[in-house]
């Protein structure tokens, strides 16, 4: 009951007017478990403070988060370029796979390669759910 009070708390957090309580909130909710956390960190991949979403993509990679890793991938198109390396340096980290993208390709290019990882992942989790692997 005081857990679930706490993290509603950290969730309405989250919807503070002030990125630095965003912030705060996001390195409080890293030390969450994942099944509880990732949900949350994941929807502050798309908060419209670059800081903010800087600090879910770290509060993802801290909390080692399988279930952010498709939204990492959407955040190689976020329009700050340090949300984008940290997604990338985030996702190898996760996965143990190279991320093939530069972020010195055109718009065009980037979006193959988005497109492309988003399949990779998807067969990645189908494999995981039939051998009963990683969640």
């Amino acid at each position: 009951m005081a857990a679930d009070q706490g993290l509603n708390a950290l969730a309405k957090a989250l919807n503070h007017p002030d990125p630095n309580v965003r912030t705060k909130a996001l390195e409080v909710i890293s030390e969450l478990s994942e099944e509880r956390a990732s949900g949350l960190i994941s929807g502050m991949l798309h908060d419209p403070s670059a800081q903010t979403r800087r600090a879910a993509v770290h509060a993802a990679r801290r909390l080692g988060a399988q279930g952010a890793v498709f939204s990492l991938i959407l955040a190689l198109d976020d329009p700050d370029l340090g949300v984008r390396m940290l997604a990338k340096e985030s996702i190898e980290e996760l996965t143990d796979q190279p991320v093939d993208i530069t972020f010195e390709e055109s718009d065009a290019e980037r979006q193959l390669r988005i497109a492309e990882l988003k399949e990779w992942w998807k067969g990645q989790r189908l494999d995981q759910l039939a051998t009963g692997g990683p969640s």
